[in-house]
């Protein structure tokens, strides 16, 4: 069986979170109505009040980098 270990997000996960929400985006057909930037990922998510909370899950079969 396969480890997988699950971490809070952090700031510098930004970009991989960026391309994950693009990604689903894309598959779902409203990639146009993608309104966000890594900047406001940090911003918002990894600030003093933050807006959001993400959670992070790997597999230590697959940890190649997005």
């Amino acid at each position: 069986m396969t480890a997988i270990k699950v971490r809070n997000a952090v700031a510098s996960d930004a970009p991989m979170l960026m391309v994950m929400m693009r990604e689903l985006a894309v598959h779902d057909g409203i990639a146009d109505g993608l309104e966000t930037t890594e900047e406001a990922i940090r911003r918002d998510g990894f600030g003093a009040a933050p807006l959001f909370r993400a959670v992070i899950a790997r597999s230590e079969e697959h940890t190649s980098e997005l």
